[in-house]
């Protein structure tokens, strides 16, 4: 669901970014819907809070669509956890991280909330300081950096992510096939 991931967060911190004159890039927010578009109150309230911004709600997307917007974009954010305590409630931050892994593989940059799935994901990497974060400051700081280092070419996420055999996605598939 989308409240579960925190968009909220992610527009915040995006109208901020642009606010210090961050141009040329557009946020673009992809989740589920069980209910349609309309009935939806908080895909409504994040519509109403991101009015002015330049951000796109893609919702119920078919999964080539998805992957498509991930080969396409840059940077992948990820919010799901933020503010939850995660020794108290464990089951309300992100578990097996699958876009994560999908967004990299696609050649996005990560930065991805430090808790659950996405702390495993990313624990042997050593640039692990540019992949997460904890507050929304240090989402906007690292973003920006990210797009500098980007831009002067020192960042490739092809060269950087190489993700552990583990993650790789195929093998992502076969496990969650396993345990299910």
């Amino acid at each position: 669901t989308m409240q579960a991931k925190r968009q909220d967060i992610l527009i915040d911190v995006f109208r901020e970014m642009i606010n210090k004159g961050l141009r040329s890039w557009r946020l673009v927010l992809a989740g589920a819907s069980l209910v349609k578009e309309s009935e939806n109150k908080l895909l409504q309230k994040l519509k109403k809070q991101a009015q002015g911004l330049p951000v796109d709600f893609r919702v119920n997307i078919p999964f080539k669509q998805l992957i498509s917007l991930y080969s396409q974009a840059k940077i992948f954010w990820h919010a799901a956890g933020y503010g939850i305590d995660e020794s108290k409630h464990p089951e309300r931050v992100e578990h097996f991280g699958m876009t994560t892994v999908e967004a990299v593989a696609a050649g996005c940059w990560p930065l991805v909330y430090n808790a659950g799935g996405q702390r495993e994901i990313f624990s042997d990497f050593k640039k692990k300081d540019l992949v997460f974060w904890l507050t929304k400051e240090e989402l906007l700081k690292k973003t920006l950096n990210i797009i500098g280092f980007s831009k002067k070419g020192l960042l490739q996420s092809s060269e950087l992510l190489k993700l552990p055999p583990k993650f790789s996605v195929k093998s992502f598939t076969e496990n969650v096939q396993k345990i299910i």
